[in-house]
């Protein structure tokens, strides 16, 4: 019988169950035991021997071949590096963290406006090292969502923050976040969140343009349009369109999809519903955003495996009561925007962006 695992077995060594199996300088890491009189197979990784089931009967724990740390609380963090076995290969999945979005605005009756533009999406980023270029321990840092736009009565509504900044592996790789959508505004559209890039964070969306594509392939934010892809795997947050119902967010591969707009009014006044959150389109099984309707906007998610997630969709208008919010961004992913208001009630707030995240797979 030949079992390996993390490379083939060197030397094979037998004996009975109540010996006392060999530690020195001549074992070496995969080496092999078999017991005799119990059938039971036994490797070394390099500090003990496990036992491995066997076609005769016997039975034992297999190791673990990989080792998994995850971080999704924002702020610091620390990996380190297992002791147990000996580590080959790290592989560092970054997240950077989504930007919020901007608040409805509150306008006077008969003039139509735009609700809140949704935020941008983080970006994500996938690299491996031999363990041997690792130190011990590596500082990590999880960058904070942004933060969604404050509501406001009889005024244009409130940006929202971009991500706290980047999503660190600290010297060895970052993930850069995504920017705030604009606040609502009157007769006139607001700007989406621009998502990340590899090398650089998505603009804040603005009464005049979508938020600026992060460096190193990042997507531009909607301008009273939907939230667009971009080629480093993220996407922009969708802008708010004067009078008209909220615009979706873009859909991402496997980083932060866009946050969807609030709802704008109509001069009537008439209230329109809230645009969808952006999905993920790299899954078997796409994963869609939430649907924005005639209320708060839903609540992005987290997409299984080690990714970012959907946008949060955007809330609705309404034409006699305060406006809907939007929904909160997934991980990585822009908050919804919040919908638009008459200038005697307040408008929906938006919604924070996701956190990032950081996923440490170790194998041996």
């Amino acid at each position: 019988m030949t079992i390996a695992y993390g490379g083939v077995p060197r030397n094979q060594w037998s004996g009975l169950s109540g010996d006392t199996k060999p530690t020195d300088q001549r074992v070496l890491v995969n080496d092999l035991f078999f017991e005799t009189d119990t059938g039971n197979l036994f490797i070394y990784t390099g500090t003990a021997w496990f036992a491995f089931p066997t076609a005769s009967g016997g039975s034992g724990t297999i190791p673990a071949q990989t080792n998994l740390q995850v971080f999704t609380s924002a702020g610091a963090g620390l990996w380190t590096k297992p002791t147990v076995g000996t580590p080959k290969l790290v592989r560092v999945i970054l997240v950077g963290p989504g930007g919020g979005g901007g608040s409805g605005g509150s306008i006077i009756s008969g003039t139509a406006s735009s609700g809140g533009a949704g935020g941008g999406g983080g970006a994500i980023v996938d690299v491996t090292f031999p363990a041997s270029a690792l130190p011990a321990t590596v500082v990590t840092s999880v960058g904070t969502g942004g933060a969604g736009g404050l509501t406001v009565t009889g005024a244009v509504g409130n940006p929202g923050s971009s991500g706290s900044g980047a999503t660190v592996f600290t010297a060895f790789a970052q993930a850069f976040a995504g920017g705030g959508g604009a606040g609502g505004q009157s007769a006139g559209n607001s700007g989406g969140g621009g998502s990340a890039g590899l090398t650089g964070n998505g603009g804040v969306g603005t009464n005049a343009a979508g938020g600026a594509a992060g460096a190193g392939s990042g997507a531009i934010g909607g301008f009273g349009a939907n939230g667009v892809f971009g080629n480093s795997g993220d996407a922009s947050g969708a802008g708010g369109g004067s009078g008209v119902l909220g615009f979706n967010g873009g859909n991402s591969y496997l980083g932060g999809a866009g946050g969807g707009a609030g709802g704008g009014l109509t001069a009537g006044p008439a209230a329109t519903n809230g645009g969808n959150g952006g999905g993920m389109t790299a899954l078997t099984a796409a994963m869609a955003g939430p649907a924005g309707g005639a209320g708060a906007g839903g609540n992005g998610a987290n997409a299984p495996g080690y990714t970012a997630g959907s946008g949060g969709a955007g809330g609705a208008s309404s034409a006699a009561a305060t406006g809907f919010a939007g929904g909160v961004g997934g991980i990585g992913a822009g908050g919804g925007g919040g919908g638009s208001a008459i200038s005697t009630q307040a408008s929906g707030a938006g919604a924070a962006g996701g956190n990032g995240a950081i996923y440490v797979i170790t194998s041996f």
